[in-house]
């Protein structure tokens, strides 16, 4: 397994066991919530990123 898949395999379960965390000390619809509005601010910032990368590819 290299270096960079060993980052992402320990980044995505920090955020599971971070999420887990936030769900056992937070009433179940609150949790929720707050899970919800975290996984929409990756998905943006994902697109984000992606966006960037098109426009400078395309510049190029």
């Amino acid at each position: 397994m290299s270096k960079d898949t060993e980052i992402n395999d320990f980044n995505s379960f920090a955020k599971v066991y971070g999420a887990m965390m936030q769900v056992e000390v937070c009433p179940t619809k609150e949790a929720l919530a707050i899970l919800e509005e975290d996984l929409m601010l990756a998905q943006e910032e994902e697109l984000l990123k992606q966006a960037e990368a098109m426009a400078y590819y395309n510049e190029m």
